[in-house]
């Protein structure tokens, strides 16, 4: 289980927390805790429009990474001009996932 998120509530990190720090340009550990709840929301946002949880907690998926980093970057700071192009950005990937029959419970069915 090494390649999915660790689990909310016990105390370690989102499996992408680095990965997001580095798509934002951080190089200090002040933000890590917003960093990471973004991590963790971005993630929750996924199963809640339907992808399946094994799928959206993955730290080695491509669309979850990008979808992650993209929700990431529309949501940190308060003074973002580009948060609506990543928010797009961000949209354009959960619709690729729903699309998907690997990423949906009624793709998960027929594995």
């Amino acid at each position: 289980m090494s390649e999915v998120a660790q689990t909310e509530g016990t105390g370690m990190r989102d499996g992408l927390l680095g990965k997001a720090k580095t798509a934002l340009r951080l190089t200090s550990d002040a933000f890590d805790d917003e960093v990471d709840g973004l991590c963790r929301a971005a993630r929750h946002d996924l199963m809640l429009s339907g992808v399946i949880e094994g799928k959206a907690k993955s730290d080695t998926d491509p669309l979850v990474v990008e979808a992650v980093m993209t929700y990431c970057k529309a949501r940190f700071g308060l003074d973002n001009p580009d948060s609506d192009k990543y928010w797009q950005s961000y949209l354009a990937c959960e619709r690729d996932m729903l699309n998907s029959q690997e990423y949906t419970a009624e793709g998960a069915k027929g594995l």
